[in-house]
């Protein structure tokens, strides 16, 4: 996603309100583009500009992170997926068999790879700001700042409505998820008790 406007460039993490971002800098800031892509891709697909342009993506908190992308699923009935609404999954046997017995293969692996990934090359990050998910709106206010607009309100697109992630855990799953996202967790500090 880019802005030639604003002179920006936007890494679409999935599952980190993602959408709700595009909407806004699609109308204040000129953005282009659809879709997700790595950082890499994107440096790839803008060579002429992506040095010189200020870059930046969002994190999150893989436990919660991996709640959200089985709520938006179930969303969908599971239309994507080798589920359906009559034999869906409950969420730890949605986690074990995505993460271990490897339903997610043949998907588009960037979608569930560490957030870091997305971010980052051999040598390390190469976007200029990072935003966490658990403090949306203050970093999405510090991008308008950057890219020299007022601060703006996120509206809230493709959310799903749950309760805390610890309330749908059990020990398997969260370490299940500590393992497959231990890049996010050592990079960023996150644990499972941190948002």
């Amino acid at each position: 996603m880019i802005s030639h406007q604003r002179k920006f460039i936007f890494t679409r993490v999935t599952k980190t309100a993602s959408s709700s971002m595009c909407f806004v800098l699609r109308d204040k800031a000129g953005m282009r583009g659809r879709g997700h892509s790595s950082a890499k891709q994107l440096r790839n697909r803008h060579r002429k500009v992506f040095n010189s342009y200020f870059k930046f993506a969002f994190v999150r908190n893989p436990w919660d992170k991996a709640l959200s992308f089985y709520y938006y699923n179930a969303r969908r009935n599971w239309d994507r997926y080798p589920f359906s609404k009559k034999n869906a999954p409950d969420f730890n046997s949605f986690i074990k068999d995505w993460y271990i017995k490897g339903t997610r293969r043949g998907f588009h692996h960037l979608s569930h790879s560490p957030c870091l990934d997305w971010i980052s090359d051999k040598n390390g990050v190469i976007v200029d700001f990072v935003g966490k998910f658990e403090n949306l709106q203050e970093d999405f206010n510090s991008i308008f700042d950057a890219i020299g607009l007022p601060p703006t309100d996120l509206p809230k697109k493709n959310r799903s409505v749950h309760e805390h992630y610890s309330n749908y855990y059990n020990q398997e799953s969260i370490d299940i998820i500590a393992k497959m996202y231990n890049k996010d967790v050592e990079y960023f500090n996150y644990d499972y008790s941190s948002a």
